[in-house]
Order: C-alpha cells, then sequence, then structure tokens
C-alpha cells in the first residue's frame, strides 16, 4: 500500500514509518532509523496507519507551551526551580543517549522484537529517519502527558516547575535547531554564533561528513540538545570538522 506525501505525486512512503520499522529485521533497523528519508518540510509520511491516530501524532512546535497549566500554584524558591532545572539536563542527556540511543538495545537483540522497534520508531526513530518533517520534532502529547503526570506526582512542585521549564525549552530549542539557520538577518538569537554553534552542534547527531566527504551517522555522540555540558562531562561531544 502506498501513501502520498504532501502534494507532490513523485514522492511517496511504502508504509507508515512504525509499520516499516517493525518490518525490519532487527540488525537492520539502526541503520533504517539513521537514514535520512527526506529533508524536505512539506512531506510528512504517516506515523501508523490509523488516520486519526496519526493525526493524534502530529505535534506543532507550539504545543508544549499548553503544558504551563500544569504550573498553576506551583511557583516557589528559585532554589527549588534551579534543582528542577539542572534535573531536566540530566535527564535530557540520559534518556537521550541510554535509551534512545542505548548500546544495549542492539547489542542484547532487543532490536530482534518488532514491537521493541514498533515504540523506538514512535518515540524518537522516526525523527532519525525524517528529521526535517516539522510536525514530527516535538514529541506527541500522548506520550509527554501521561509521564508527566507521573514525574509531578513524584517531584515537590517547585522542583516539578522547573523540571517542566527545561522540558518546554527544550522541545522549542530543538525545534528550531533543526527548522531556523543561524543568519544575521535573523533575530536574536537566531543570529548569534552561539546558535550557529548549537546547531552545528545537534545536526553533527544526526549526520556528519567525514574527512572523505562521506555522510555518517552521528548518533553515538552530542546527545545533549539545550547543552552541551552532559556531553562535556561524559567525553560524549564531537565537533565536526566540515
Amino acid at each position: 500500500m502506498y501513501h502520498q506525501a504532501s502534494n507532490n505525486p513523485r514522492v511517496f512512503y511504502q508504509d507508515p514509518l512504525v509499520t516499516e520499522a517493525m518490518g525490519t529485521p532487527g540488525y537492520l533497523y539502526e541503520g533504517w532509523a539513521s537514514t535520512k528519508k527526506t529533508n524536505d518540510v512539506n512531506h510528512h509520511p504517516p506515523l501508523v496507519e490509523t488516520p486519526w491516530l496519526d493525526q493524534a501524532l502530529v505535534t506543532p512546535w507550539y504545543v508544549p507551551l499548553t503544558y504551563l497549566f500544569w504550573l498553576t500554584g506551583t511557583w516557589t524558591s528559585f532554589l527549588a526551580f534551579g534543582v528542577g532545572f539542572g534535573l531536566w539536563q540530566a535527564f535530557e542527556y540520559c534518556v537521550h543517549r541510554f535509551v534512545y540511543h542505548g548500546r544495549w538495545l542492539a547489542r542484547d537483540t532487543w532490536f530482534d522484537i518488532p514491537w521493541v522497534r514498533a515504540a523506538h520508531c514512535l518515540v524518537h526513530g522516526h525523527h532519525h529517519h525524517d528529521p526535517g518533517d516539522p510536525l514530527r520534532i516535538v514529541h506527541s502529547p500522548l506520550l509527554v502527558v501521561p509521564l508527566g503526570f507521573v514525574v509531578s506526582r513524584l517531584l515537590p512542585s517547585g522542583i516539578f516547575l522547573g523540571f517542566v521549564w527545561g522540558y518546554i525549552l527544550f522541545e522549542l530549542c530543538h525545534y528550531a535547531l533543526h527548522q531556523l539557520v543561524a543568519h544575521p538577518g535573523m533575530p536574536w538569537p537566531f543570529c548569534s554564533v552561539l546558535w550557529a554553534e548549537m546547531r552545528k552542534h545537534h545536526l553533527a547527531h544526526h549526520s556528519y561528513k567525514n574527512a572523505t566527504h562521506q555522510t555518517q551517522p552521528g548518533t553515538s555522540h552530542n546527545f545533549g540538545v539545550t547543552t552541551s555540558v552532559g556531553d562535556q562531562l561524559c567525553s560524549t561531544q564531537f565537533i565536526p570538522t566540515q
């Protein structure tokens, strides 16, 4: 079954991405997820077969701002906020490195299990397969809201406040890193050298060119998105020469 992408009759996807992931042999899944299918922001390959669920998984950049309603009545000390914000930074790095790109997934043959490939594709694999799709960069509320509720039960309100702000900053920053090129004509901070370096740092996580100008997947380094501190501390930072 073929699904037409956008209004371009020349671009087709053989199956929804989760179906492709489940049908890909486990030993080939990492290569599938790490291979860009398209950078055309006008093409949105379906993630799942069911139309209403696929639409529910479409997430525009501004959706994380709606999570601010959780924060009503949680304004406490700056110290608690700082702890929560710092906790998010550690959480961001650890989940990205050890869950989304954990070597144990391939080493322990977890990718041989179809539902594991499906779950990985839903939460992160589809983003590496189609990093240019602006409607698939932000995590779906179907994943975020249940996890956020659990975290809100575990953390004191002030710490949770900082944690949620850290998450919202992460989503907006991640979206912008893929969609906004550093340029002198852009508003701050997108005109800054800092933004250019942040974008270079993150895009090298998706792919980079080696010394022979061949494109290589970069999924073994640069796991921090909003900051490179975690990568510097854990020696996973990579600065491409190209």
